[in-house]
């Protein structure tokens, strides 16, 4: 993509006002909307978290997230050293720069966001989120060089 890429407020709206789907998934009309405009895939995304609980955690090597919560009330758990890391994702994809775990080893500490609230979490550091209701959040991957 060599464009700017204008998102009107009216995007995000009609992307949050979707009626909320069991677990966690990506906000269909957001990525469509990204894919038609050449968005790259993966940069920046709506997620929406509906009644998760026990996700697990991931580490990402070569990106940091970048998070905004759009609405609802989300819980991160952020840090430690993951226990027995896999590099396989939960669609059987094999990814060395991406691992997951469903526990951690070691000191966490737990954010609360709420809308518009930003949390900031860079590469190596383990993190997983859960929300007892609806939250919709904008994931912005940013890549780093190691």
């Amino acid at each position: 993509m060599n464009r700017v890429l204008y998102i009107p407020k009216e995007i995000i709206d009609a992307a949050v006002a979707s009626t909320p789907i069991q677990g966690k998934h990506l906000v269909a009309s957001f990525t469509q909307f990204a894919e038609k405009h050449g968005l790259p895939e993966g940069v920046m995304r709506i997620l929406e978290d509906h009644e998760v609980d026990n996700h697990v955690f991931e580490v990402h090597t070569h990106e940091a997230d970048l998070w905004l919560c759009l609405e609802g009330r989300v819980t991160f758990i952020c840090g430690g050293e993951l226990v027995n890391p896999q590099v396989k994702r939960s669609d059987d994809v094999i990814d060395e720069r991406e691992q997951r775990s469903e526990n951690v080893a070691g000191k966490t500490e737990e954010r609360i966001l709420t809308e518009g609230d930003w949390l900031w979490i860079p590469p190596g550091v383990p993190h997983r989120h859960r929300a007892g209701g609806t939250a919709r959040l904008v994931i912005v991957k940013i890549p780093v060089s190691n």
